[in-house]
Order: C-alpha cells, then sequence, then structure tokens
C-alpha cells in the first residue's frame, strides 16, 4: 500500500513539474515578427517616421532598427547596387495592447531601411513627412517579410 501511495505522489508531482516547464518554454519561444519600409531615398526636405502599434491582447516588445545605404549605381539605365553603410539598433520597448512607439530618421544623403522586430503582431506604418510643415507626403503600411 505504501508503495502505491508513493507511486502516486511520483506521478502527481511529475504531471506538475512538466505542466510547469511545457508552459515556461511556451513563453520563450514566442516567434519574433519583422517587418520593413523597404528601401526609402528622402530629399533633404523631409523624413521618414516609422510607428509601430501593438494589435495584441498582450504586452509586447517592439525594436527599431534603422540600415543606410549607399547608392553604388554604374549606369543609369539598369538595376542599382546598394550597399549598407551604417547599421544602428535602438532600445527595446514594452508596449502594452493598443500602444504605440514611433520614431523619426532625418535624411543624411543615404537611403533608409527602417525595420520593427516584435514579439506580438504589429500595425507598422510609414510616413514620408515634410519637414518644414508636418504635412505628410505620403504614407503606407509596412510590410511582415519573416517570421523566426
Amino acid at each position: 500500500m505504501k508503495r502505491k501511495v508513493t507511486l502516486s505522489i511520483m506521478l502527481v508531482l511529475s504531471a506538475v513539474m512538466l505542466s510547469l516547464t511545457s508552459s515556461d518554454s511556451a513563453a520563450q519561444t514566442r516567434r519574433m515578427q519583422w517587418y520593413e519600409s523597404g528601401l526609402v531615398e528622402l530629399p533633404s526636405d523631409q523624413m521618414l517616421c516609422i510607428t509601430a502599434v501593438n494589435e495584441s491582447p498582450d504586452p509586447i516588445q517592439v525594436q527599431f532598427r534603422k540600415m543606410e545605404y549607399m547608392d553604388m549605381c554604374v549606369d543609369e539605365t539598369g538595376p542599382c547596387k546598394h550597399s549598407v553603410v551604417s547599421d544602428e539598433t535602438f532600445e527595446t520597448l514594452m508596449l502594452d495592447p493598443g500602444e504605440a512607439a514611433s520614431i523619426d530618421f532625418k535624411p543624411t544623403g543615404l537611403g533608409i531601411r527602417a525595420v520593427v522586430r516584435s514579439t506580438g503582431p504589429v500595425l507598422m506604418l510609414n510616413h514620408v513627412v515634410d519637414s518644414a510643415s508636418g504635412a505628410i507626403a505620403s504614407a503606407y503600411y509596412g510590410s511582415q517579410w519573416t517570421v523566426r
């Protein structure tokens, strides 16, 4: 009888430990989602504004990244190669449901590509804004390009 009780207790403890382990690993293996603006070449009087809105019912983490590209065109009639000349990653922010974070990039004479990395679904809005008036010259959604 004592052996049955010991075996039953061990089975119950094993099941509890297994459920705790699986819930922790599920939280840790949350898939990263990536959104991007594409390569944008700005005139000197405009800036690129990136906004990420948490569309999840849960808090998520978002991180902005900016890459600048130099135009390596040799022939104006064909495709152009662009090479990364700077790459900057900004601090990770925690967004509650419905909260947003944004960042503005001023022109540097180089092409700009913005990427938002998040732990949940994000609505990424890209605005090209007139620096003097604040008027929106163009706006478009960022595209989700991979989930890792």
